[in-house]
């Protein structure tokens, strides 16, 4: 498709959607994101998903929240997490394994570990395994449901054996991280996270992190901390 022929993304972004294989929900989500979103993001979206439908799904993954950021919390921080889920799926040389949170993976008595849910794994940016791995620590954090310093200890820990194999970019990190934060903060596929407190907690740090350009490790556990 040449891109640069398409004169109404926002139309072209609800064809496609139209003639998807998504539900009938969640093409109602879509057409209620593309509502509020302007043309230029459009046609970003329509870039990504021709590349690869098997993008659609992912980026269908967070539209209710990314929808009520737009009309009522966050008009601009919003806009990098769509620039941080396409970064995630356009640096595509490696396979990628997004559900690496913590109730996908097992430890027994004897230290072995067995992991599961590979049904998201994609080719995409495997720097996003780790912080979306944390950002489940830091969402049960700020729930209350974690104290915040073992929740920092257990952090730092896990980032400083990480480092021991592979160097961290700590801004990809950090965004990665908020981005997750975020795709959770209405209790997506999470236990536990019910109450509107909660869930503006959630909201508050992913924002945080865009909005002031928390691009550090320490930073971003001094935010959790506050």
């Amino acid at each position: 498709m040449d891109l640069t022929r398409i004169d109404n993304p926002k139309i072209e972004l609800k064809t496609i959607i139209a003639t998807s294989y998504l539900s009938d929900r969640n093409k109602e989500m879509w057409y209620d994101f593309v509502g509020v979103i302007t043309g230029q993001d459009a046609l970003s979206i329509v870039e990504t998903i021709i590349d690869d439908m098997a993008t659609l799904d992912f980026l269908t993954e967070n539209l209710e929240e990314k929808t009520e950021a737009i009309k009522t919390i966050d008009k601009d921080g919003w806009k990098e997490i769509i620039k941080r889920e396409k970064e995630y799926i356009n640096t595509n040389k490696y396979w990628s394994w997004p559900d690496g949170h913590p109730k996908n993976i097992f430890v027994n008595q004897k230290g072995e570990v067995a992991f599961i849910d590979f049904g998201y794994s994609q080719w995409a940016d495997q720097r996003f395994i780790l912080p979306s791995h944390l950002a489940h620590i830091v969402i049960y954090s700020l729930a209350g449901c974690i104290e915040k310093d073992l929740a920092k200890d257990y952090i730092l820990r896990c980032i400083d054996t990480f480092k021991k194999i592979e160097p961290i970019n700590e801004d990809i990190f950090c965004r990665y991280l908020a981005m997750e934060v975020f795709h959770r903060a209405n209790g997506k596929w999470v236990v536990g996270i019910e109450t509107k407190e909660q869930k503006l907690a959630l909201l508050k740090f992913g924002f945080t992190v865009f909005d002031e350009k928390i691009n550090t490790i320490n930073q971003l556990t001094d935010l959790l901390l506050k």
